[in-house]
């Protein structure tokens, strides 16, 4: 693959983009087959995290978020991307009044 430029300008080209169940990650500059396979340790370690326990800790994309897991498993993680428009979160907002989702924490981040 070729490296992406730096701030944005070119895109990273790989035959692994858009391949499902592929997961790419930046390039981290391990070397070494020990270090490869940590930097492999460290993603699947953080993925899982994030998946079963909503955890964004580490991430560069999105809020460092550490929720608090609930243990009668009746909660719920929504990650929402969207544009930074006015009225967006209105509207997400909307959905789940209108469901009468009871919203415990909400976090909100913008670049």
């Amino acid at each position: 693959p070729v490296e992406p430029g730096k701030n944005g300008e070119g895109l990273f080209e790989s035959e692994l983009r858009g391949c499902p169940n592929t997961l790419l990650t930046p390039h981290v500059g391990g070397s070494t087959e020990e270090a490869q396979a940590k930097i492999g340790e460290e993603v699947a370690a953080a993925l899982l995290k994030c998946v079963n326990e909503g955890s964004t800790h580490g991430a560069v994309n999105f809020p460092e978020v550490d929720m608090k897991i609930d243990v009668s498993r009746r909660t719920h993680r929504v990650l929402i991307i969207h544009m930074n428009k006015p009225g967006v979160m209105a509207g997400i907002n909307k959905v789940f009044m209108e469901a009468k989702a009871n919203v415990c924490q909400q976090f909100l981040n913008t670049k």
